[in-house]
């Protein structure tokens, strides 16, 4: 068997809303170790807003031809699935504690499984910007994309994902310095960063 690992796992939803419990994920984009899944995804809330359209340039006609969610459920739970049952996923979003992980775990409880089987941690790019930037006026994923010089996202979910990615990095190199840590030791393990966020 293999050893157990700490898998840092990126990932972004665009929404009908802000509304985990009645909005539904429109597009999804997941970044686990240079490989990508991301799709648009149908939704019965349709039309959908201007708001929307004009924020993600996701289209009503986009989503009507668009397949459900349980459709990626195969792919989506291949990423997510367990090599080892001491593995431990740390899933990377920006304002996740406030929004994406509400997503996921309803998006987790329509496949039938939870966060808890899949030994699924949080981290949260916007809570590591608050704690070692608290400089900043805005800890927007654009406004820390223009601080660190990266490519800012276009508010679809693969563009966010990469630049959630690169922010997280730098993210965690600052953390690394403040604590007095090794930043390599940080990069590759995400539970010396959760410990430090929230333990």
């Amino acid at each position: 068997m293999t050893q157990p690992q700490n898998k840092l796992i990126f990932f972004d939803f665009e929404t009908t809303g802000l509304n985990p419990y009645s909005d539904d994920v429109i597009e999804y984009s997941f970044l686990c170790n240079g490989q990508v899944i991301h799709n648009v995804v149908s939704t019965t809330q349709v039309p959908l807003t201007d708001i929307v359209v004009e924020i993600t340039k996701i289209t009503t006609d986009m989503v009507k031809e668009a397949p459900p969610m349980i459709e990626h459920k195969e792919a989506i739970l291949k990423m997510l699935e367990l090599q080892h049952p001491d593995d431990k996923q740390f899933m990377v979003a920006h304002n996740n504690n406030r929004f994406d992980r509400f997503f996921l775990q309803r998006m987790l409880r329509d496949f039938g499984t939870s966060t808890r089987e899949l030994n699924i941690y949080f981290l949260d790019t916007m809570d590591i910007g608050k704690y070692t930037m608290p400089f900043m006026r805005s800890l927007s994923l654009k406004s820390l994309c223009k601080y660190f010089q990266l490519s800012e996202g276009t508010h679809r979910a693969l563009s966010d994902t990469t630049a959630l990615e690169g922010v997280y990095y730098q993210l965690v190199m600052r953390l690394a310095k403040i604590e007095n840590k090794d930043s390599k030791e940080l990069l590759t393990n995400p539970q010396l960063v959760y410990d430090i966020m929230y333990v």
